[in-house]
């Protein structure tokens, strides 16, 4: 009898914890954080030693009624004065059918400008206004007959810069060229040498 109550004794701590060891709740594992998206940094404002280059394509609309709209490219380089105003030089060309007359033929303007640009800055958008202005060459080409007029003209217009990474933007643009009559061998009264150009591309900064 005292060996069984002894190992009754013995046995009874054991019986009685198992069933409390069971209705415990379980023990809940923290969920593990989930790292936040970093932030790209804002692009650095351009220093008075930044430079960029630029290219672009787009439309030009003609003043003139017997001229069709066309297809324009353009490029050029851009030096920084202060974080806020710059310096660009641009180069661009068009092509321009003539229409509504009794011959055909076409006018190609390239032109060569020199524009102020002020900007404001953005965390990722960057607008400006710019205006400036230049010499405008016409050629034209009426029934076999080719010939040149050089205008000169001002232009003015704004547009906006979008930062994919620190030193490179996306951009767009819309410029008025204001530009005197352009007489031809044919139209010697002249064809209305301002239009409006539009245009989208990219901008590289150094």
């Amino acid at each position: 009898m005292r060996i069984l109550a002894t190992l009754l004794i013995s046995l009874f701590p054991v019986c009685i914890s198992t069933p409390l060891a069971e209705a415990q709740p379980p023990q809940r594992i923290p969920p593990v954080p989930v790292p936040l998206r970093t932030q790209r940094p804002p692009a650095p404002a351009p220093q008075a030693d930044t430079f960029a280059i630029h290219a672009s394509i787009g439309q030009t609309a003609t003043r003139s009624q017997y001229l069709d709209n066309g297809f324009e490219v353009k490029g050029g380089v851009e030096g920084y004065v202060t974080p806020r105003l710059s310096i660009r030089g641009q180069v661009g060309a068009s092509w321009w059918d003539i229409a509504g007359l009794s011959y055909a033929g076409s006018i190609q303007p390239a032109y060569f400008l020199a524009n102020v640009v002020y900007n404001w800055r953005g965390e990722d958008w960057r607008p400006y206004v710019t205006g400036g202005g230049g010499l405008y060459r016409y050629a034209f080409k009426e029934v076999g007959v080719s010939g040149s007029k050089t205008k000169g003209g001002v232009d003015v217009g704004a547009g906006v810069e979008y930062f994919v990474t620190r030193r490179a933007t996306i951009t767009g643009e819309g410029l008025f060229h204001r530009v005197g009559v352009v007489p031809t061998n044919r139209a010697v009264l002249g064809f209305k040498g301002s239009f409006w150009s539009f245009a989208v591309g990219a901008k590289k900064y150094f």
